[in-house]
This record gives C-alpha cells, sequence and structure tokens, in this order.
C-alpha cells in the first residue's frame, strides 16, 4: 500500500490525536490502523465508501484508510442517544 498522502510514519512517535478520554496515538499507530481498515475493504474496486462517524481516533484511522485506497468516502454523523430522544 502506497502511504505517499502524508507519509505518517515520517512523524513516528509524535502524538497524531487525543481524544475525549486522553486516549492518544502516535502517527506510526494511526498509519497502522489507516492501513489495517483499508486491507478490509475490496481491492482495486471503485467505491464510495459511507462512514458513520463520531468523534473517535478509529473514525478518523478509517477516513485516512479510504484515502490511502483512494476511495471516495462521505464521512456522516452517527447520531447520538441525546438527538434521538433518548
Amino acid at each position: 500500500m502506497e502511504h505517499q498522502f502524508w507519509q505518517l510514519e515520517h512523524w513516528g512517535a509524535h502524538c497524531a490525536l487525543q481524544d475525549e478520554y486522553g486516549q492518544r496515538v502516535t502517527y506510526n499507530e494511526l498509519a497502522q490502523r489507516a492501513a489495517a481498515f483499508a486491507q478490509q475493504l475490496a481491492p482495486k474496486t471503485r467505491a464510495l465508501v459511507l462512514i458513520l462517524c463520531h468523534n473517535c481516533i478509529d473514525c478518523v484511522a478509517a477516513y485516512l484508510g479510504c484515502l490511502c485506497r483512494r476511495l471516495l468516502r462521505l464521512p456522516a454523523a452517527r447520531p447520538c442517544a441525546t438527538a434521538l430522544g433518548r
């Protein structure tokens, strides 16, 4: 898999993201998660990928995985319980 788009590994062990709970991931870890997501997608197909997201590290990794594969991606916010009246 090509990593030309941002070359996340270049930044190595520096913190890439931190979530609201204080969990941190490095650029290396983020690149690994993005690559793992990209490998789960069908090879050599043109597709529109709908990513049901909330504000978390895995959703960012999924988005980056789609970028790696050059797939069209459509992030959509997952409704939270309060928005559903629960």
